[in-house]
């Protein structure tokens, strides 16, 4: 792996391009949220980073997890279209109340990178630092 590239443990979120997840940052693992409001506009995304405690990390695995098989039966016919993996997996949904309290708390500790994820097996990113200061930063992405 380039000594530049970070890991990504998982994208959550994709549209036009990889929105959320969890990857790390200095080696360390940090929750990642697209800062743009016109993601689609943009050559290089900027992305919130917050770092994740042990705990965090592991439901946001364990909640991976339920998706990937829920999407594995989905993929199969197994699933109705248009079902949801909380439908019957009571614990996903016990997770995301858990995950909604730790990501809307992200403001607290906040880095501000652009993010450029290299299409490799397993996927890797390489974070440009731009602030910890999120007041600084929105000077920055506000058009």
């Amino acid at each position: 792996m380039d000594p530049y590239s970070e890991h990504v443990y998982f994208v959550a979120d994709f549209y036009d391009g990889i929105l959320s997840g969890v990857a790390d940052f200095g080696g360390t693992p940090h929750w990642f949220q697209c800062a743009e409001e016109k993601f689609w506009d943009v050559d290089e995304r900027t992305y919130r980073l917050t770092p994740m405690d042990e705990n965090w990390l592991a439901l946001e695995v364990e909640q991976h997890s339920i998706w990937q098989r829920w999407e594995a039966q989905h993929n199969a016919g197994d699933v109705l279209i248009g079902a949801h993996p909380g439908d019957a997996n009571a614990r996903y949904i016990e997770i995301e109340h858990l995950l909604k309290a730790k990501r809307d708390d992200m403001a607290a500790s906040i880095i501000i990178a652009c993010g450029t994820f290299e299409n490799t097996t397993p996927l890797t990113v390489r974070w440009n630092f731009i602030s910890e200061h999120y007041s600084e930063v929105e000077k920055v992405i506000t058009p």
